[in-house]
């Protein structure tokens, strides 16, 4: 458990994450996450994938982008500090 009233001057690390990333075949990359059981694989897809020159539609873009996690685990962040400019849609809403 976290102390949330801690010293926050202090020089040592409240948490250490071990994540590591290792480079997967057609561009894709495979996370490695504590607590999970296999690699996660991340592909490109959409506008990601025009910025680096990915043509859609190939093996990376059946896998979720690092940002759409990133995007994911901020939004879920942000609702449980129950923000009231973070609104719920779902990704079949904004298609």
């Amino acid at each position: 458990m976290v102390d949330r009233h801690r010293d926050l001057s202090s020089t040592e690390p409240v948490f250490v994450s071990r994540v590591s990333v290792a480079a997967g075949a057609a561009r894709t990359k495979h996370v490695i996450l504590p607590l999970v059981d296999a690699p996660v694989p991340m592909g490109m897809h959409g506008a990601v994938a025009s910025h680096y020159g990915v043509p859609e539609g190939g093996a990376t873009s059946r896998q979720a982008t690092t940002l759409d996690f990133l995007v994911g685990a901020c939004h879920l962040s942000l609702r449980n500090l129950r923000w009231p400019a973070v609104t719920s849609r779902s990704a079949r809403e904004q298609r």
